[in-house]
């Protein structure tokens, strides 16, 4: 079998091991062939537990040749903390000189903070566009279409999004504001930046938000990236030619992974807090267990399968079991939420139903559905 994995930066650092793990298996003992597409490849084989990766795996030869030859975004770091006012003004002013501005920023409520400070700006001449998971997809495709029209149109357009719009998206802004991060999501909203190459040069500025404009304590895997950024960014700035004089180059980006993983290694296992133990473990010697039997009947586990698959499968998430789906009223949603609380409704009915909600949903977090009280 030939397995292609997209986008594959997005895996989550705390699935890490299990994924490399998984590979591994499917190329030496399957006798697949793995391809990994991304911009911006992490360094998954120079980890722990590391994706044995073929020595002669890279399909694309001369890497950072070819990276300078299609150089198309150049990254700006501005060292100054901005506030959401700030950033709006800063926004104005490289609108003086580009028709389109695309400003990413890490969490919802900086996005909103932002655009509400730059509607003081909107005209018939000037379209101000929002975009976040506050949107149901329907609502968030419907405005894709509208900016992606707009720059079509060379109309003058600022569109604030959270980093939604990184990958998946074609769409190709003349100017990027992007708020810290790791170097692969600068890479990736860069990368909506003069994407077809409309100008020989176009940047990305790198700009710093003030913590009460944008709160990430509570992001950790943001939060770390934000630090190995700004590492790479000091080297970069003492010796840019060991960087091909480019925060956004393979040896840039490689740097950056190598430093980011660094600290995060005990985090790659997939921890499992109720058991104090990981999946990974679960699924592998699941000492624990052996342990445990051994405590109880007096002799060592003499067998050799011990793992536990089903309190792994009960554990294991992608996305975080306590959020909650939540119908909107969006356009045809309204009609659903009346539909699906019809009193005559055969289960195949609700089936089809159910299934034409997911486009008119949003995914909410416990104290965000508290917060609207009875609006939910």
């Amino acid at each position: 079998s030939i397995i292609i994995i997209d986008e594959v930066q997005s895996v989550p650092t705390y699935c890490i091991n299990l994924f490399n793990s998984a590979l591994n298996f499917l190329a030496y003992a399957c006798s697949s062939t793995i391809l990994l597409c991304t911009a911006t490849q992490p360094t998954l084989d120079r980890i722990k537990k590391p994706l044995l990766k073929s020595s002669q795996g890279e399909i694309v030869q001369n890497v950072e040749e070819l990276f300078r030859k299609f150089k198309r975004v150049d990254i700006k770091y501005i060292q100054n903390v901005f506030d959401s006012s700030e950033l709006a003004d800063f926004a104005m002013d490289k609108l003086e000189e580009n028709n389109s501005i695309l400003i990413v920023l890490n969490t919802k409520k900086s996005v909103d903070k932002v655009y509400r400070a730059l509607l003081g700006y909107a005209s018939d001449e000037l379209h101000i566009i929002y975009l976040t998971t506050y949107m149901c997809p329907a609502h968030r495709s419907e405005t894709i279409k509208e900016f992606r029209k707009l720059l079509d149109e060379k109309k003058k357009v600022i569109c604030v999004s959270t980093q939604l719009i990184e990958a998946g998206i074609d769409i190709s802004a003349d100017c990027v504001i992007r708020s810290l991060a790791g170097i692969d999501s600068i890479a990736q909203s860069s990368g909506r930046c003069n994407r077809h190459g409309e100008y020989d040069l176009k940047y990305c500025y790198l700009v710093n938000l003030a913590d009460r404009d944008e709160d990430v304590s509570r992001l950790p895997d943001i939060r770390d990236a934000q630090r190995a950024s700004l590492s790479v960014i000091n080297r970069f700035k003492n010796n840019s030619g060991l960087f091909y004089n480019s925060l956004l180059s393979p040896k840039s980006v490689n740097t950056y992974y190598d430093l980011f993983y660094k600290d995060k290694q005990s985090e790659m296992d997939f921890k499992v807090k109720r058991y104090d133990t990981t999946i990974f473990e679960l699924l592998s010697l699941n000492k624990s267990f052996r342990n445990a039997f051994t405590s109880r009947f007096g002799r060592v586990y003499e067998f050799s399968l011990a793992q536990a698959i089903r309190t792994a499968g009960e554990e294991f998430f992608v996305i975080d079991k306590n959020q909650r789906t939540v119908l909107v009223p969006y356009r045809r949603g309204r009609e659903l939420i009346l539909e699906l609380n019809s009193e005559n409704l055969d289960f195949g009915a609700m089936k089809k139903l159910l299934r034409e909600a997911q486009q008119y949903s949003v995914t909410l977090f416990p104290h965000e559905v508290a917060a609207m009280g009875e609006g939910v």
